[in-house]
């Protein structure tokens, strides 16, 4: 929970833009390879 906060904290100051772009990407690129789709879609 500490490390959420922490992180949130960094954002808001603008610190970790960069890796917070770069984990998205990369979430939604395996998103897009797996093709996860909800079961009542």
């Amino acid at each position: 929970m500490i490390a959420l906060v922490w992180v949130e904290t960094m954002l808001d100051y603008g610190m970790m833009n960069d890796w917070d772009e770069a984990v998205r990407a990369c979430e939604s690129e395996q998103r897009r390879k797996t093709q996860i789709v909800p079961k009542n879609f």
